[in-house]
């Protein structure tokens, strides 16, 4: 069951055209040919600049943990991370307990 603004394909002369099943009659839901593949190309181009960003976020992040492996895997370097950060909240607990320590030991 089609809901409304939903198209279907009529064939006219073997070619499949988009025929939107709304009954209000106005044109302002119609998709042109060129409009689709205006948008499918913007998806494309969008999804390409992700993968790209996610690319060079791994990269940064195979950098900043030091990791030797050329081609770490991304589960790799996110359980790297965890653990990194994990660390590194030790430590920042440990330095904060000897700054109250030492604060203690000022008169």
């Amino acid at each position: 069951m089609k809901q409304e603004g939903q198209f279907s394909g009529d064939h006219v002369d073997g070619a499949t055209v988009a025929v939107e099943n709304d009954s209000s009659g106005d044109d302002a839901g119609t998709v042109r040919p060129d409009e689709s593949a205006k948008t499918k190309q913007a998806r494309a181009q969008s999804e390409h600049r992700r993968r790209e960003d996610l690319k060079q976020s791994f990269e940064r992040l195979k950098v900043v943990l030091g990791v030797p492996q050329p081609r770490a895997g991304k589960r790799d370097l996110v359980e790297q991370s965890i653990v990194e950060i994990e660390r590194l909240k030790c430590k920042v607990d440990l330095l904060m307990n000897e700054v109250q320590y030492l604060r203690t030991q000022v008169p």
